[in-house]
């Protein structure tokens, strides 16, 4: 399976590899990942100076104080490079690269259902960490209703946050509400924003083995 990695704001694409080194090695399988950067220029996350490199820069994918517009930009971006270089089977995400990548499966959705697109969808989505989103997806015109529609994501999710998280305390159940019911897959852990650990992590990867395996059949 070819998945495509989207990592936070305030990181970049080497400390999403690092952020997901022990859980691509639970997943073992023959994995393909592929890891965005993105393009604007952000200050460093908080609790990431132990993954980062002399002289690193730090990307995010919007910037809140022009959520529409660089929301935008950063669409047609991730487009023209799943165009470029996919398809691919899943999308992997953390924290506001899950945001991202959930605006682009809802987009994509809606252009295949009004038939404006045949490109082939994203098999299936895991959302680690989702930042907040309520708001945001207001504010681009999403709704957070939890129904099966055309601004529905219809394939099969995996959402996994921390109880813990005081970061994006609701943004892992808000992004959850806009994918089907039937065809997602939750685990809450202890932790906080960050990937899951010590047993949290084997749960974790039951959880995304059978999104994976509902992706096969879709």
């Amino acid at each position: 399976m070819k998945i495509l990695c989207l990592h936070g704001n305030g990181t970049n694409g080497h400390i999403m590899r690092l952020q997901t080194a022990a859980l691509r090695q639970e997943l073992a399988d023959d994995h393909e990942y592929e890891f965005v950067e993105a393009a604007v220029q952000a200050p460093m996350s908080e609790g990431v100076e132990g993954l980062t490199l002399p002289g690193s820069s730090f990307y995010a994918f919007y910037n809140p104080e022009d959520l529409s517009s660089s929301m935008r930009q950063s669409l047609n971006q991730l487009n023209d490079f799943i165009s470029a270089e996919g398809p691919f089977d899943a999308v992997l995400d953390f924290s506001g690269g899950a945001f991202l990548a959930a605006m682009y499966l809802i987009e994509q959705q809606s252009l295949r259902d009004s038939g404006e697109s045949n490109d082939s969808l994203i098999k299936c989505g895991i959302f680690l960490a989702s930042a907040s989103c309520k708001a945001e997806m207001k504010v681009l015109g999403a709704s957070t209703v939890p129904r099966v529609g055309k601004t529905s994501i219809q394939v099969p999710t995996a959402h996994i946050w921390g109880s813990n998280d005081t970061i994006a305390p609701t943004g892992g159940h808000d992004l959850s509400r806009v994918c089907n019911a039937a065809k997602r897959q939750i685990l809450v852990h202890e932790g906080g924003h960050e990937l899951p650990r010590g047993d949290s992590l084997t749960k974790a990867v039951h959880v995304i083995r059978r999104t994976i395996d509902l992706a096969e059949d879709f």
